[in-house]
């Protein structure tokens, strides 16, 4: 959208379910779309349900309802009003045809719903690019520590939750802010794992939020990769906001690539990592097991999440098939994270 200046753009929202929202996020950000915004009220209620477990700060903790359709689920991503944005959402809604095709002739597994996958469009104006970040305040991710974003005071997050460490995570628009289950979830399961000798791998690291979480838990080194350009640049700021440059290594790749791969093995002869995590989809997830458990040391573990509950059973075949085992599972809301040992 650089150089847009009509200061118009459009609004497009796509009613989908939990589960369509992932495919969906990843036709936008295929298509180019620079962020995308969900709104579920299963992760707001899975919130409350946690009660002090992890302290959450929203500024509102309500969502708009469809009263004839309450556990829908609205993605929303924006376009400038002009010709090429007006082509940008005409692929998108091929692309949702074609989403819906696959759903309905089993592409995506015989229990896939995506919902009605439909979509409207609205002209606004350009607040929407700041608004969300009202939206992102402080919080306590894990017992030991605070997210804060770079517009907030890290001093004042600090005075308000004694003995937390601060972490300063700007999210840009799509990679992370670490509220979501899947993520909270990881962190909290690396703070167990990692120690002084900890070699770590994090797999999709977007804000890089997992691999600074790793590094200030005292890992020996983490390599974090991603395959999208704009998620190394929000990485690579958060990592230099935070000084855990010495630690972490960032790395453009798909570990399904031989040459990635050999990126990848530590070059000191101590063989793979230790801990490796990696918050996908789980149909990424299953694709590259086979890749990871090559990387991954006997005796490592391994973090998986963005599993629904519902696809539990397909990744724990998977797992198996890869040699490996299940060492614990954490689910919240309709998500799990599952805990492998090599």
């Amino acid at each position: 959208m650089t150089g847009h200046k009509s200061g118009k753009y459009k609004e497009t929202k796509i009613y989908t379910t939990t589960a369509g929202a992932e495919a969906v996020s990843a036709v936008l950000l295929g298509l180019g779309v620079n962020g995308v915004a969900i709104s579920d009220r299963a992760d707001i209620e899975a919130v409350l349900a946690h009660g002090d477990e992890t302290v959450w700060a929203f500024p509102e903790l309500s969502l708009p309802v469809n009263r004839e359709r309450p556990d829908e689920v609205i993605v929303t991503y924006y376009t400038t009003d002009d010709e090429e944005g007006d082509a940008l959402i005409a692929r998108v809604r091929t692309e949702l045809m074609k989403l819906k095709a696959g759903e309905q002739y089993g592409d995506y597994g015989a229990d896939a719903d995506f919902g009605r996958l439909y979509a409207e469009t609205e002209e606004v104006g350009d607040e929407w690019k700041t608004k969300w970040k009202d939206y992102f305040k402080p919080f306590r991710m894990t017992d030991r520590f605070v997210i804060c974003p770079p517009w907030e005071a890290a001093g004042d997050a600090g005075n308000e939750n004694p003995g937390a460490e601060i972490i300063v995570i700007d999210p840009g628009m799509a990679f992370g802010t670490g509220t979501h289950e899947t993520t909270a979830m990881c962190g909290e399961t690396l703070e167990k794992v990692i120690d002084a000798s900890s070699m770590v791998l994090d797999i999709g690291t977007g804000s890089g939020i997992l691999a600074i979480i790793a590094a200030k838990c005292g890992a020996r080194s983490v390599i974090a990769i991603d395959i999208d350009d704009d998620a190394l640049r929000s990485a690579s700021e958060n990592v230099k906001r935070n000084d855990v440059e010495q630690t972490i290594e960032l790395i453009k790749g798909n570990i399904t690539v031989p040459e990635v791969c050999e990126l990848l093995v530590p070059p000191n002869g101590e063989g793979r990592f230790g801990v490796i995590c990696a918050n996908l989809t789980s149909g990424i997830l299953k694709r590259i097991l086979p890749y990871i458990a090559d990387l991954l040391a006997k005796d490592g573990k391994l973090i998986l999440s963005g599993i629904l509950e519902t696809e539990r059973g397909d990744m724990l075949s998977a797992i198996a098939d890869c040699g490996m085992k299940v060492s614990l599972e954490k689910t919240r809301g309709e998500w799990l994270m599952l805990c492998v040992d090599s």
